[in-house]
């Protein structure tokens, strides 16, 4: 009886130092499963994933234009899907023609000013195209209008299609109407609508800012101007209006 009372003793003090190894020194298993996970740990939502790319991706590159007639048209986008970060208005000012060649006879009268390209979920829309006038260009209209007048000319765009479009780049043409205005005795004026043609790349370059390059042809009373102008354009607004 002792002896039993001895070995129980003996195996309740065995049991208490044990207990308390298991408090004091956890296995690897417990202390693994003890650990709670914080939420930077906890899966994320998946992100929707990036535009694909529509359209032909090699039609990113404007062909060289040799004459006063753009180059044919690649297959257009029929339901365009334009990435978020292009969406917006977007402002910017070629201050003229890199380049520029007329018909013979003809004098190039001006270029390219502010121009704002605003691009929507589904399309692209040219609200407004300065047509920029040099000032011997002016000089020579005023002397076309006997001193009677003078000229001034603005642009809108009609129609825009799209070629090609990746998370950051962009190919379209954009059909503008310039609107050519004669003002006579400097008060009277008299509007004609004459059609011009653009055919652009577009490239971001950073969250607002976005560069363009383009190829424009512009008729006048039949008389033809072409040539080439690029310009970083800054967003101005987040949504068309």
């Amino acid at each position: 009886m002792p002896h039993r009372l001895a070995s129980a003793l003996a195996l309740t003090e065995a049991s208490l130092v044990a207990a308390t190894l298991a408090l004091m020194f956890p296995s690897a298993g417990s202390a693994i499963d003890a650990i709670p996970v914080s939420p930077h740990q906890q899966a994320q939502p998946a992100q929707p994933p990036e535009p694909q790319i529509q359209g032909d991706e090699s039609t990113l590159v404007l062909p060289k234009l040799e004459g006063p007639r753009l180059p044919p048209a690649p297959p257009v986008i029929e339901s365009p899907n334009i990435p978020s970060a292009f969406q917006g208005c977007w402002e910017g000012d070629p201050d003229g023609f890199d380049w520029v060649a007329t018909d013979p006879g003809v004098m190039a009268v001006g270029g390219p000013g502010k121009i704002t390209f605003c691009y929507s979920e589904h399309e692209v829309s040219v609200p407004n195209a300065e047509v920029r006038i040099s000032v011997a260009a002016h000089a020579l209209d005023v002397l076309a209008h006997l001193g009677l007048g003078f000229s001034t000319f603005a642009a809108h765009g009609i129609s825009t299609d799209l070629y090609a479009i990746t998370p950051t780049r962009m190919r379209g043409r954009t059909d503008l109407v310039v609107v050519h205005t004669d003002h006579w005795l400097y008060v009277i004026p008299a509007h004609t609508g004459q059609p011009s043609e653009v055919d652009w790349t577009a490239r971001l370059t950073g969250p607002d800012a976005v560069l363009i390059e383009a190829q424009q042809i512009i008729l006048n009373s039949g008389l033809r101007m072409w040539g080439g102008w690029h310009a970083v354009f800054h967003r101005v607004a987040d949504t068309p209006p």
